[in-house]
C-alpha cells in the first residue's frame, strides 16, 4: 500500500508535465497547531498539543478527474500519527457513465440509504476504497460500489 500511493504521486507529477496545457490544477494546504491544557475524565489537568497539515490536490483533464490528500500529523488532534498519502480518487466520465477508484464517497436517496462522509474535526471516516460505477438516463440510474472499509 505505501509503495502503490507514492506511485500515484509519481503518476501525478508526470502526467501534469506532459499534458500541462490540457490539465486544470488546483490544491490547498490547511494547517493546524494547538497547545494547552485539557481535563481528562477523572479531572486531571494534562498539557495537550498538536500539530496537523493537510494538503489537497485537485487535477481534471478532459475527461479524468483526480484528488488525493496527504496528511502529516504528529501528533494529531485526534485519532493516529499519520505521514503519508491518506485519500485518492480517479474519476473518467464518458457520456452517461462515470467510473471511479480509490477513496469512494457517495450518498444514496439524499443520505438515507447510503452516506459516506468524512468529517476531519472528529477524524471520522466511512468512505470505502475500491471501486464505482455510475450509469443515469432521464429517470434511471444505476450505481455500483464495490470495496474495502479503511
Amino acid at each position: 500500500m505505501y509503495f502503490s500511493k507514492h506511485l500515484i504521486f509519481v503518476f501525478y507529477i508526470i502526467f501534469t508535465f506532459s499534458h500541462s496545457q490540457n490539465v486544470s490544477v488546483s490544491g490547498s494546504l490547511n494547517s493546524r497547531i494547538g497547545r494547552g491544557i485539557q481535563f481528562n475524565n477523572v479531572k486531571e489537568k494534562t498539557d495537550f498539543e498538536y500539530s496537523e497539515i493537510l494538503a489537497d490536490l485537485n487535477i481534471s483533464w478532459s475527461s479524468f478527474s483526480s484528488w488525493l490528500q496527504y496528511e502529516y500529523s504528529n501528533p494529531p488532534e485526534y485519532g493516529r500519527s499519520l505521514n503519508t498519502i491518506r485519500r485518492f480518487n480517479l474519476a473518467y466520465s464518458y457520456q452517461n457513465w462515470n467510473i471511479e477508484i480509490g477513496d469512494i464517497y457517495k450518498s444514496w436517496d439524499r443520505g438515507l440509504i447510503l452516506s459516506q462522509f468524512e468529517d476531519q474535526q472528529i477524524d471520522f471516516d466511512n468512505s470505502i476504497s475500491g471501486a464505482g460505477l455510475s450509469f443515469s438516463r432521464e429517470k434511471f440510474n444505476l450505481d455500483i460500489v464495490g470495496g474495502f472499509r479503511k
